[in-house]
């Protein structure tokens, strides 16, 4: 079974870990994508894989030696809904998306721009970690999750409906912090 992103938890968060989600921060906090808005993304919660890794692990048989666990055709979202959903939980009286679609070369005016919308953290790190989200948002993937479904485990809640929990549990910790708690070397 391969997991899609998994970002936050359904009744924690993102306080046991940040995961991914600093990523997801980062861009709402640029305010801008280089990629089409309507661009699918592929996120489950912690607590949802590891409940569906659970149920295939105890299965006495599968029908499949390969699944993807993921959030699939129907509970994926696309960046528009994102953007909506940071809107309605920053200023609910505006619950528009305010993402700009900007050039892959506007994106390195972008670099620039980080200190200040981060906070204090080595801007070029950040820098290439968010180029590599930029390729993978530029992908449109959305994972088939059909075989996981067919073998009974749910579908998975929308990135969407548990959000503002991330984004509640992430406060009071800098976007350079989260992503420290979770670094990768790249």
């Amino acid at each position: 079974a391969v997991p899609s992103i998994v970002v936050g938890h359904t009744r924690l968060g993102c306080a046991p870990s940040g995961s991914l989600y600093w990523g997801f921060r980062a861009v709402e906090a640029l305010g801008f994508v280089t990629w089409p808005r309507q661009n699918r993304l592929d996120v489950v919660p912690s607590d949802w894989a590891a409940r569906a890794l659970l149920h295939l692990l105890t299965r006495p048989t599968l029908r499949h030696q390969r699944y993807h666990v993921s959030a699939g055709a129907t509970s994926s979202i696309n960046w528009n809904d994102l953007a909506r959903t940071f809107a309605c939980i920053k200023d609910p009286a505006a619950a528009r998306s305010r993402y700009r679609i900007a050039s892959p070369e506007a994106y390195q005016e972008a670099v620039a721009r980080c200190r200040a919308a981060f906070g204090q953290g080595n801007v070029r790190h950040i820098a290439t970690v968010l180029r590599h989200y930029r390729r993978f948002a530029e992908w449109n993937v959305v994972f088939s999750n059909r075989r996981l479904l067919a073998e009974g485990v749910p579908p998975p809640p929308r990135f969407t409906d548990y959000l503002e929990l991330c984004e509640r549990t992430s406060s009071g910790r800098s976007i350079v912090d989260q992503m420290s708690e979770n670094a990768v070397d790249l």
